[in-house]
């Protein structure tokens, strides 16, 4: 399924670049990108890789600059509609059928949407969770309140040149840095805690992901959360995710952890994966520890 999707995301992004759109990647399909393709050395406090979760949808991050923006929007929505995507759920979730070896799959494009800088209120309209320039139709975004510092420190991936295929032609596709991850992911458990349905699974996967992002991050990860955390400290999304991290995360016993070691991941790996805990309740603390909540 990653195949597939990467194959998507490169014919997506060549598509949008070609109109002026520069995407951010999230979701699953970000991290899968970050396990794969991001050098430099990992903490050695941690050597043994928790695996990426499987998933089917490449969850589009719409900047605040890019949702106040009709004329954009409408060219995002002209190419998904150019490549065969069809809504069902009404103008921001699409989904297209892939037949791929002789199989066919469904590929999924969500998009989220940041709120837009507070002088550019009045240039959408907001209805419950959806979003949409006032001049464009047919085209929304999941109003995502939690990934307004979604452009600090976003991280770069190299994805065509790794791929194998003709280094001249390299797609860099940005992803959310670690910390913006850690952001919405808190943001995630804490919606998901006591759903009982199957895809919200009372958040065990969304503590994973927390769990595989901490474990993942790199010099540079730690100094861009320094950097973030001093540019919007005083801001309601980040107060809410050390809010939550203290609430979730803080102790061995938090429901957090608990949830994390009732993961299937995680419990594959748990010998070792429990040696982790007490760093990783230290490095999460360490990052939101300077928010003021």
């Amino acid at each position: 399924m990653f195949d597939i999707l990467l194959n998507e995301l490169l014919t997506l992004n060549s598509r949008l670049e070609s109109v002026g759109i520069s995407l951010i990647l999230g979701g699953g399909m970000g991290l899968f990108l970050r396990d794969t393709y991001l050098g430099g050395e990992r903490s050695p406090r941690y050597p043994v890789r928790p695996e990426s979760r499987s998933t089917e949808d490449l969850d589009v991050l719409l900047t605040a600059d890019l949702i106040v923006d009709a004329a954009r929007m409408n060219q995002l929505r002209d190419v998904l509609n150019a490549l065969s995507y069809k809504d069902v759920v009404k103008h921001f979730q699409f989904e297209r059928r892939v037949d791929f070896e002789k199989r066919v799959y469904t590929v999924k494009v969500d998009l989220l949407a940041a709120p837009p800088a507070q002088n550019d209120e009045d240039l959408v309209t907001i209805k419950s969770i959806r979003i949409r320039p006032k001049a464009s139709k047919d085209i929304h975004g999941y109003l995502t309140k939690e990934a307004a510092g979604i452009e600090i420190g976003k991280v770069p991936i190299n994805v065509r040149s790794q791929t194998g295929q003709d280094s001249d032609n390299d797609t860099i596709i940005q992803i959310p840095s670690s910390f913006n991850y850690l952001v919405l992911k808190l943001h995630a458990f804490h919606d998901r805690k006591d759903r009982t349905d199957l895809a919200s699974d009372l958040g065990r996967h969304h503590a994973f992901d927390i769990f595989r992002i901490i474990t993942d991050m790199r010099e540079a990860d730690w100094e861009s959360a320094a950097r973030h955390v001093m540019q919007d400290n005083d801001t309601k999304y980040l107060k809410n995710a050390a809010q939550y991290q203290r609430s979730y995360f803080g102790a061995n016993t938090s429901l957090g952890i608990l949830r994390l070691k009732e993961n299937e991941g995680y419990r594959r790996r748990r010998n070792e994966f429990d040696q982790y805990i007490p760093d990783i309740l230290a490095d999460i603390a360490e990052l939101f520890a300077d928010v003021r909540v």
